[in-house]
Formats: structure tokens, C-alpha cells, sequence
């Protein structure tokens, strides 16, 4: 079970969707990616200014993984998934 709860707001303060965010990683940081099944949370930002609130992590919504045309897998090879890096979202 998670152990660290955070709340999740879009850059301009609104709540993001989902609005928070149950973890067991404690240190997230911008540029962590929070992976939500077929999309994920860029984290850009970190708040921690109300004692009686969880931590607030400002993030922006992505598409995570898009698949890629293929004709086959290779055995013993992962389906070509992408793109999955931050960089590769654009």
C-alpha cells in the first residue's frame, strides 16, 4: 500500500486530474513521470508551504505510450512501445 500521499495541480493552480496522488516514493521532482496507464503526469514543480495539506506536485498531462506500426515481435523481445521519455513527448 502507498505509503506518501500527494496533491496533484495543473500549473495554473487547478486541480489535475486525478487530484491526488497515492505513492510509496517520497522524492518526486521535476521531471519525474508519474505513469497513469495509457498516459502519464510530467512533474515541473513541488509545493510543501502548508503543514496541515499534503505536498502539492505541480504536473502537466501527456500522452505516455503510443504504439508504434509493427508487423512482428522477435521472440524473447518487448512489443515496440514509445514514446516513454519526457524528451520524446513533444
Amino acid at each position: 500500500m502507498a505509503g506518501f500521499l500527494f496533491r496533484l495541480e495543473t500549473v495554473d493552480g487547478a486541480p489535475a486530474e486525478p487530484p491526488t496522488f497515492a505513492t510509496a516514493v517520497p522524492n518526486w521532482s521535476p521531471g519525474g513521470v508519474i505513469p497513469l496507464g495509457h498516459r502519464a503526469l510530467r512533474v515541473i514543480g513541488k509545493r510543501d508551504d502548508d503543514a496541515d495539506q499534503p505536498p502539492v506536485l505541480v504536473v502537466e498531462g501527456r500522452l505516455a505510450f503510443r504504439l508504434r506500426p509493427h508487423t512482428s515481435v522477435e521472440p524473447g523481445r518487448s512489443l515496440p512501445f514509445g514514446p516513454q521519455r519526457p524528451e520524446e513527448w513533444g
